[in-house]
């Protein structure tokens, strides 16, 4: 078995009782075949004792009546005479060994016994393979106690060996004692595997008092009610209180083992056990479920089972087969498509059974002699009910196995509540989409790297499915989700879900990036205002002051000169006066025309541009206007101020950078907004090359009026800048 091996020494108690089981079986099995006994036999059915007598199954040809009540036998050599009602009428029945018959039973249980003796071999191979595992050791007890059981119940009693002898109580401890361990087996093994459910259930002592005390309370139980009855009377108690021990540790059994798949899916599970559980867990329940719906339950509550007995087995081999592949670690294709269908199909069937039978029993208290109409109602029961319980149960089972494919707008609001916080907690985002797709690995990828990622990434190629992430045609990153086993693939409903709670991770990362720009783009304009300041500062601190500080005292300067005749530097002096006060002069210009060119109020944007001109030589510049000029209304200040220095430093870059020999600007106002265009015949932009202080200007100038500035390769050659500026016309 491929679960981690528990401490411990080897498991005696295990191997004893498995040898226990075989060994009593072996027993009952020889008697069966040596000591002589009539055409008929019981099974371990309530249908088959009564405080009256036994009604034993014939063989063909067999001269005693099938469905007779046998009242009483009287075995007189090889000969027994059985007193059979009504009519206490004797039939005398030969006594011969039944080697045929034996045989013929054994045939027609054929896929029982395949299945329970597939199921003792692999719980030998598993055991040989993790001898200090308790878990292969439950399974050990199940499998070999369920073999024994299994094949006296096929082989049944002789109606003689139920009135006297002691070979009857063997049949007992059989189908009875070791039957009850063969479940209560199963209940350890799913209690312990892969790991103990609770630390306490780890160890040799815990595995014992699971398994052994129910078969010994049933014991126990059985002989307090069956005290000073017949032997058929006592089985008749017996049997249905043995009934209500199996389906109580097989539904206990299936319960862990439902509990043990969902954990398995919570994120940082194994996968390896996962896929175990998902094998030996699914088929296990499939097999479980089948065998109440059409066996137990029904023998539970009528006496009779709704198949043949021999077949009981023929569900198991599903079980048979997900242990196989489990310990092989064989995993071809998705189990959990043909899973989730075949549980809800389960569950529905016992959920049908037991509502008809349930039916049909209360309605036959009242209405005894209308067994049509009890059918009947008993058939409209479960057409009302099963449908209902089918949609909830196919709703549970694919939340279980796929997560929200099937409900995605429970998906979609999740997702939207935690994309819509001020800062996005892009960690429970990865986790509650490998919630919601029930996947091992789940990772948010940008163009930087890895943003977040969930679960282990798996190692095996291929098992990854990569959406990308995108936002107005603009791929901002990709979301990686693992299959969920290998060779898994994704149904086109789980596609469309992942590709709409994409849309909302992209929508999520781009107005993160934006934010980010944003903050970046307040940075730049708050560094450069204070770069500004600075500037203004220092020329007014360093230059400006000085030079204005230095006139006054050359002025008193000058008035000393003056009172002491002769003096020459007179004219000096006044002439350094002159030359501070124009420097200054030209300096608070220059400031001036830094924070806005007075060439814009005096002549409007274009003609500005048009005076710049002759200054790009030899870069031949042709001007195009539409809308803007002398006769037009006036642009707003900023708006003015931002088209002018995008053009004038496009022009620049055309000049100096670019080798250009001719320049196109054009300024069209439209649709409320300055479109202005800058090409050149240049070198055209280069590729790798970042951005640099100019052009980066240029974008944020546009930027801060809500528009947008491009800059890219002219067709044919050269750049071209391209800038949207919004703006309102005055009146």
């Amino acid at each position: 078995m491929p679960s981690p091996p528990a401490p411990g020494g080897h498991q005696w108690d295990a191997f004893i009782a498995a040898l226990l089981a075989c060994l009593a079986a072996a027993v009952f099995v020889g008697l069966r075949l040596v000591v002589p006994a009539e055409c008929a036999w019981l099974p371990p059915q309530s249908e088959a004792f009564s405080p009256a007598g036994v009604i034993p199954r014939v063989q063909p040809g067999c001269a005693l009546p099938d469905g007779s009540l046998v009242t009483a036998v009287q075995v007189t050599g090889a000969d027994a005479a059985l007193t059979v009602e009504p009519g206490a009428r004797i039939v005398s029945l030969d006594l011969t060994p039944q080697r045929a018959s034996l045989g013929h039973q054994l045939w027609r249980a054929g896929g029982t016994l395949v299945f329970v003796t597939a199921l003792f071999a692999l719980c030998g191979l598993a055991i040989s393979r993790r001898p200090r595992d308790q878990a292969t050791g439950s399974n050990l007890v199940f499998s070999a106690a369920l073999l024994g059981s299994t094949i006296v119940t096929v082989v049944g009693l002789p109606p003689t060996w139920a009135f006297e002898g002691a070979w009857r109580w063997l049949f007992v401890v059989n189908v009875g004692f070791f039957y009850t361990l063969a479940w209560s087996g199963m209940l350890a093994w799913a209690l312990q595997f892969p790991t103990p459910l609770t630390p306490w259930l780890g160890g040799s002592r815990a595995r014992a008092l699971v398994t052994w005390v129910p078969p010994v309370v049933w014991a126990t139980l059985a002989a307090m009610i069956g005290a000073g009855s017949t032997f058929p009377g006592w089985m008749a108690r017996a049997i249905p209180l043995q009934t209500g021990f199996t389906v109580v540790a097989l539904s206990g059994s299936l319960a862990v083992m439902v509990v043990r798949m969902a954990r398995s899916r919570r994120p940082g599970g194994d996968p390896v056990q996962r896929q175990q559980l998902v094998w030996l867990g699914g088929s296990g329940i499939v097999s479980g479920l089948l065998a109440l719906a059409l066996w137990i339950v029904p023998s539970l509550v009528t006496g009779r089972s709704l198949l043949p007995d021999e077949l009981i087995g023929v569900p198991g081999l599903c079980y048979v087969a997900g242990m196989t592949v489990a310990m092989l670690r064989y995993r071809l294709f998705d189990l959990d498509v043909v899973l989730g269908r075949t549980l809800v199909f389960a569950a529905v069937t016992v959920v049908a059974v037991s509502v008809y039978l349930l039916t049909v029993a209360v309605l036959t208290s009242f209405v005894a002699d209308q067994p049509t109409g009890v059918a009947v109602a008993g058939a409209v029961a479960v057409a009302i009910l099963v449908n209902p319980v089918r949609v909830r149960l196919e709703g549970w089972v694919s939340r279980a196995l796929y997560g929200d494919r099937d409900d995605p707008y429970v998906a979609l609001a999740r997702l939207a509540g935690l994309l819509a916080a001020r800062e996005v907690p892009w960690p429970a985002v990865a986790q509650d989409l490998r919630r919601a797709f029930r996947v091992p690995y789940v990772a948010v990828r940008t163009a930087t790297g890895t943003l977040v990622e969930a679960g282990a990434e798996p190692i095996e190629p291929g098992r990854l499915l990569t959406v990308p992430l995108v936002h107005a045609d603009d791929t901002i990153g990709s979301l990686a989700v693992a299959t969920r086993g290998r060779g898994g693939r994704f149904a086109p409903a789980e596609r469309r879900l992942l590709h709409d709670l994409g849309n909302q991770v992209a929508s999520a990362l781009h107005q993160e990036r934006l934010d980010r720009e944003l903050r970046a783009s307040r940075e730049r304009l708050v560094l450069a205002r204070e770069e500004e300041r600075r500037m203004l500062r220092r020329t007014l601190h360093d230059d400006i002051g000085p030079t204005l500080a230095a006139i006054p005292l050359r002025t008193e300067t000058v008035r000393r000169l003056l009172a002491a005749p002769g003096s020459a530097p007179v004219a000096e002096v006044l002439d350094r006066i002159e030359h501070d006060a124009t420097r200054a002069a030209e300096t608070v210009r220059q400031l001036a025309y830094d924070l806005r060119p007075p060439v814009l109020d005096e002549l409007g944007l274009a003609p500005a541009i048009e005076q710049r001109i002759p200054a790009m030589a030899p870069l031949a510049v042709h001007l195009q206007v539409d809308g803007v000029g002398a006769d037009r209304p006036a642009l707003p200040a900023a708006v003015e101020v931002a088209a002018y220095r995008i053009v004038s430093a496009a022009m620049d870059n055309a000049a100096r950078h670019a080798e250009a020999q001719a320049c196109w600007v054009s300024l069209r106002l439209a649709d409320g907004a300055l479109e202005l265009e800058v090409a050149d015949d240049g070198i055209g932009p280069r590729a790798g090359v970042r951005a640099g202080v100019g052009i980066t200007a240029m974008r944020e100038r546009a930027a801060e009026l809500g528009g947008h500035c491009t800059i890219e390769a002219r067709d044919g050659g050269g750049t071209l800048v391209r800038a949207l500026l919004p703006m309102e016309r005055r009146a």
